[in-house]
């Protein structure tokens, strides 16, 4: 796990609550967290501000193996979600880009990424920015890695997201594939799956969309040229960011 050394640490009880402005730029913080024992980093883009009185919707973005929060931003996210909030056709957002690194292996809610980000991010965002709690606000998505990430946080807590989204993802096959559909099925998420047609993990993918489908759940599956690298990616970030957008549309 990468410490964040250098940058300010969100404290554990920031009071008081902060006064969301308008939209700006990608801003990175740290937070002291006791389950990677280290000060994590993470990146949050405020998409617009809430009317008086009301809430942002959340959306959390993981990155892929062997790459760190700015991989999100790197592939042009920002400003997707930006350029769709300045004509209204984004709602006020609080995108959350953490820091995984070698804490992303294995996958698992029971692993100390999943407690860092369940138990101490968002509730550390939640004290400092009004974010919404009703699951029809709330959204999680990633590439490749941190796809399979988004995928089981998704499927074991259903109760805290509406829409799931897996970029390159890494997913599951077989009868974890079956389980997860049905769970997604069940609960009415909206699920994203897409995969360059030239991606070694394009054939999984398919497979497990096709999957999410025949379990009943609402998925988009999605091919386009490319393969498992940065230019797909930045390609797509448009269309990653009309699918979030949707939430609680």
């Amino acid at each position: 796990m990468v410490s964040a050394p250098g940058v300010p640490v969100l404290a554990a009880t920031p009071a008081p609550r902060t006064q969301v402005g308008g939209a700006g730029d990608m801003q990175r913080f740290g937070v002291k967290s006791a389950a990677l024992h280290a000060t994590v980093g993470f990146r949050i883009l405020v998409t617009s501000p809430p009317p008086p009185g009301g809430h942002l919707d959340l959306l959390l973005l993981i990155h892929g193996a062997n790459a760190h929060d700015e991989q999100w931003d790197d592939v042009g996210i920002d400003d997707a979600v930006k350029a769709r909030s300045e004509d209204g056709r984004f709602r006020p957002t609080l995108v959350v880009l953490p820091d995984g690194d070698s804490a992303m292996a294995p996958a698992g809610t029971d692993a100390p990424f999943a407690t860092f980000l369940l138990h101490e991010l968002l509730p550390a965002l939640a004290r400092k920015y009004p974010i919404s709690k009703a699951r029809s606000h709330r959204s999680i998505g990633g590439i490749s890695r941190g796809g399979m990430w988004a995928l089981t946080i998704a499927s074991d807590h259903p109760d805290l997201f509406s829409r799931v989204g897996g970029h390159s993802a890494v997913v599951p096959t077989g009868a974890a594939a079956g389980a997860m559909a049905r769970v997604f099925a069940r609960h009415r998420l909206r699920v994203w799956v897409d995969v360059g047609e030239s991606d070694a993990l394009e054939p999984n993918d398919r497979a497990f969309a096709e999957a999410v489908r025949g379990a009943g759940a609402s998925v988009t599956f999605e091919q386009h040229p490319g393969i498992h690298d940065r230019a797909y990616w930045r390609s797509q970030s448009p269309e990653y960011a009309a699918f979030y957008a949707g939430a609680a549309a």
